[in-house]
């Protein structure tokens, strides 16, 4: 059951609460005419407990608050109300539903289960302490239901005209048809009434458990990614090592036979011992650019088309439109003279940071520093999110551990006030691509 469907037949409640007061309005002035035509205006008098209301203005003010009620009712049903305006307008409901009730001399009580099925379903989804105020307003509407079903009661305190005494002075026949029509109407509305109750129970069961289920697929997915991210990153690094490990083992190897090489010459033949340590020197230096093409290769295609200032701002940029993050940057590096591989690595550390900052520090301010200490590169990265004085490091700070240990850095990370990570890389001013 869709809720749009309980809706529905709301509306159609509505329908019928308006044939019910139409009919009750309508019996009025039908009965009164007829009284008239009789003569039997002093038998009436004298039979009610009060000068009754001239029946066409009883007929027209019902119609007229019903009109207005049922107006409010479509507006609070097709609008979007703040809380102030949803309690004023559901008062307001109330007091029509109250002015109509005695209107009709109090021949018709289904108007409150009218107001009590709207007052339900407009406040489907307020939070739990409106539901508490929910329920009080509730049990107030309960309350004056069982209290204004009983006439008898109400007429004892007010001294109303009641329709039952005009309906008395009709033939038997026509008393049956009115009050079987009276009748179906009402148990039409109660039923009307239980049904949508019923089924609204049945959808807000139904509601919470796919609220349910789809919070533990958000879990599950959650658990996915941190799994993907995982072995995302263990791939990476295995990828890196196998590379390293071939480009170092070929170079050492190569390095290691031709010092052999030269060891056994230099005695024998100094000239071609120094060619092979030529060759040696040459062979050693290929292999370290072949390390760092290895490492290049997990450069981040934003470095490809800017220079290292341009990314990082770009990338910081991004962050800041796809968060509520308020980022700022102090740069203080020479940017002609940072190695691609350098570039690489702070790279994925800013990443990394900035994630960390929204996904689990709940942070609001970055503040990222590059300066130059003791001729290494420093980078503080610093936020003001949920702080965490014995945080264990998860995967990705691992990575970045590894990332840094690379290139000869440390990282250290510090969870005291908010978070902090401090990167520290030496500068190779010699060994540029």
């Amino acid at each position: 059951m869709k809720f749009h469907q309980i809706v529905k037949l709301k509306n159609l409640l509505l329908g019928v609460n308006f044939l019910a007061v139409l009919f009750n309005a309508a019996l009025y002035i039908f009965i009164s005419r007829y009284i008239n035509e009789n003569q039997l205006d002093y038998q009436l008098l004298t039979k009610l407990n009060s000068i009754p209301t001239s029946p066409m203005v009883i007929f027209l003010r019902s119609i007229i608050l019903f009109f207005i009620l049922s107006a409010i009712i479509l507006f609070r049903q097709n609008t979007t109300l703040t809380k102030a305006q949803n309690n004023f307008i559901l008062l307001l409901e109330l007091i029509l539903a109250l002015t109509i009730f005695f209107s009709l001399n109090m021949a018709y009580n289904g108007i409150f289960l009218l107001v009590f099925i709207n007052l339900f379903l407009k406040n489907k989804d307020e939070t739990q302490f409106n539901k508490f105020r929910l329920w009080l307003l509730i049990g107030f509407i309960l309350l004056i239901l069982f209290s204004l079903s009983d006439q008898n009661l109400i007429n004892e305190a007010i001294k109303a005209p009641s329709l039952s005494a005009y309906i008395d002075f009709l033939p038997q026949s026509t008393r049956s048809i009115i009050s079987f029509t009276r009748n179906l109407l009402s148990l039409t509305n109660l039923m009307l009434f239980i049904i949508i109750l019923v089924l609204y129970a049945h959808y807000s069961i139904t509601r919470e458990q796919e609220l349910k289920n789809k919070m533990a697929i958000s879990e599950e997915f959650k658990s996915m990614a941190d799994i993907t991210e995982h072995v995302s990153h263990d791939k990476d690094r295995e990828r890196l090592a196998r590379d390293i490990h071939d480009t170092i083992g070929h170079t050492l190897t190569g390095f290691a036979v031709g010092l052999d090489a030269a060891i056994v010459l230099i005695d024998v033949d100094p000239a071609t011992a120094k060619k092979q340590l030529g060759k040696v020197s040459t062979s050693v230096k290929e292999g370290l650019i072949n390390i760092r093409q290895s490492l290049n290769r997990i450069r981040p295609g934003a470095l490809d088309n800017y220079t290292f200032k341009a990314a990082l701002e770009e990338l910081l940029n991004k962050f800041k439109n796809i968060s509520h993050l308020n980022i700022t940057l102090e740069y203080n590096w020479d940017a002609e003279n940072l190695e691609k591989l350098t570039e690489n690595v702070i790279f994925h550390i800013i990443e990394e940071t900035f994630t960390n900052s929204l996904k689990h520090g709940h942070a609001t301010k970055v503040l990222v520093m590059c300066n130059m200490k003791d001729n290494n590169y420093q980078l503080i990265i610093h936020n003001n999110g949920q702080s965490a004085p014995h945080f264990i490091p998860g995967v990705g700070l691992n990575y970045l551990k590894d990332l840094v240990s690379s290139l000869g850095g440390q990282i250290k990370f510090n969870g005291k006030v908010g978070f902090t990570t401090i990167v520290t890389i030496p500068k190779e001013e010699n060994n540029h691509d």
